[in-house]
């Protein structure tokens, strides 16, 4: 089957990952022995249709070579084909698989409770049912407005709206809100009184 196959590939010119991948399926009970273990790598570095070709020889005549004529000659049933017969395999049924031991609640908790981790850990534990609200933060409000909260590190305890406000009333600063309006509208009024003084002393002149 295997030489029909390439054949037929050396026809329709398949990609060789194909032919590769569909010849191991071909010799798969052959090839899981482990006198011909081996087998599996050549395979697997063949980069051509003539080296599938040779190896597929190579690996026919030495199975051949090792078989008598009773064994070639036998009868078998579909239930017990032999390995160097080409025949599909044949995945066991989810009936069949050996089902998982279920241990009991007691044997869980003393057995395999180390073998948990923290998640499933914190998960077994039983929770309160009383709901535990959490702690609100409770803002100081502002001094002047009563309804903002105040900035944690303002001066003057306002918020930011109203301490700017009070900042350019005053002429202060607040190094919480960082406004520093008090010295710069200081040196402004001072360059006003400044040129105030020049322009009456142009005058008297």
């Amino acid at each position: 089957m295997v030489e029909e196959y390439l054949a037929l590939a050396r026809t329709y010119t398949p990609p060789l990952s194909y032919i590769r991948g569909h010849v191991f399926k071909l010799w798969l009970h052959v090839l899981q022995r482990p006198e011909y273990l081996h087998f599996r790598e050549r395979f697997g570095c063949a980069r051509s249709i003539d080296a599938f070709e040779q190896i597929s020889a190579e690996l026919k005549a030495l199975v051949m070579e090792r078989l008598s004529e009773e064994e070639l000659s036998g009868e078998f049933s579909l239930d017990d084909v032999p390995f160097w017969r080409c025949h599909s395999y044949v995945r066991p049924s989810p009936c069949d698989a050996p089902k998982a031991k279920q241990s009991s609640p007691n044997n869980e908790s003393a057995g395999d409770s180390s073998n948990l981790t923290h998640k499933i850990k914190k998960r077994k534990q039983p929770q309160s049912s009383v709901a535990v609200e959490p702690k609100k933060r409770r803002w100081d409000i502002c001094v002047a407005c009563k309804g903002n909260p105040r900035g944690g590190k303002c001066e003057h305890m306002m918020c930011k709206s109203c301490c700017k406000s009070h900042c350019w009333q005053k002429s202060v600063c607040c190094s919480g809100h960082k406004f520093h309006i008090g010295p710069s509208r200081l040196k402004k009024e001072q360059g006003s009184e400044q040129g105030e003084r020049d322009t009456s002393v142009n005058y008297d002149s």
